[in-house]
């Protein structure tokens, strides 16, 4: 209400200060607007707890999302892993993670998902990148991924 009782002087001295337009002045033509293409939006998926049945209910999202008719496959969820959850991805674990991990190399493989493992974790763990599966990219830090994506603009999924 206060709003309105501030713009509504301004839009009435606006008018009164108008010059009306006579039919003899030139009136520009419309300029036809070519379309600007909506940046899609981009997303990362959080652990805040790092365990078995988190990840397993963001990959059962992305996948979901992916089933969707706006889905773009240039615009993969990025999921950061920098805890124990990282521990399900190795090779020793596979036989007992078979369903997730292979989850999560279909959903990598049709580019619904970007899995980034920390390097920090990996080493105070005594995982090597032999101990995980190809499709895993390796970051330095993962806490400061996180921040780095959300600088650039991605949001949590």
């Amino acid at each position: 209400m206060r709003l309105l009782a501030c713009v509504l002087p301004l839009l009435v001295s606006l008018c009164a200060y108008a010059e009306p337009q006579t039919a003899d002045q030139d009136v520009a033509e419309p300029v036809a607007l070519e379309p600007v293409p909506l940046k899609m939006q981009r997303y990362q998926g959080l652990l805040d707890f790092h365990t078995e049945d988190e990840l397993k209910i963001l990959l059962a999202r992305a996948d979901q999302a992916a089933r969707e008719v706006n889905y773009q496959a240039d615009s993969p969820v990025a999921l950061v892993l920098h805890g124990d959850e990282i521990a399900l991805f190795e090779r020793r674990h596979y036989r007992d993670n078979k369903e997730l991990v292979d989850m999560a190399a279909r959903l990598d493989a049709f580019n619904v998902v970007d899995i980034k493992v920390c390097r920090r974790w990996m080493s105070s763990h005594e995982v090597t990148q032999d101990d995980l599966p190809p499709f895993v990219e390796l970051v330095e830090d993962g806490p400061a991924e996180v921040l780095r994506l959300q600088t650039e603009g991605y949001v949590t999924f």
